[in-house]
């Protein structure tokens, strides 16, 4: 598989092309958290539009938006390298978050891998 300009290998995973290993092995737990009843579905390249005072500044896709089957939602940005205009988006959506989706009833999560580890964090 190719690799982009941040060194990542473009991973086809389930008929689907991601821009890395890292978005692609997310993809593969979501399946499998599926099959053991605690996912609903899942939606790849979920766009947001940041809006402040009512115009649109940017827009944003988010690697996966998640249904539970308790109803809930996670919102996943699966991050390898973080590119300046990636961290002004990503700050952004933490600021809308509540009003991008919702509320109360949905949670943003960053999936990074440090070393050999994938470590996660959450955001309300």
């Amino acid at each position: 598989m190719a690799k982009n300009k941040y060194n990542a290998t473009r991973t086809t995973y389930g008929g689907y092309n991601y821009d890395s290993k890292l978005e692609a092995s997310y993809a593969m737990e979501l399946d499998w958290r599926i099959k053991a009843g605690e996912v609903k579905e899942f939606q790849r390249q979920y766009r947001f539009d940041l809006t402040v005072n009512g115009k649109t500044w940017r827009s944003y896709k988010i690697d996966f938006r998640v249904e539970l089957t308790d109803g809930s939602f996670e919102y996943v940005e699966v991050k390898g390298f973080p590119t300046q205009e990636w961290k002004m988006k990503w700050d952004m959506t933490k600021i809308l978050f509540q009003e991008l989706t919702e509320g109360e009833n949905a949670k943003l999560i960053l999936s990074t891998k440090q070393g050999s580890k994938v470590e996660k964090q959450y955001f309300k």
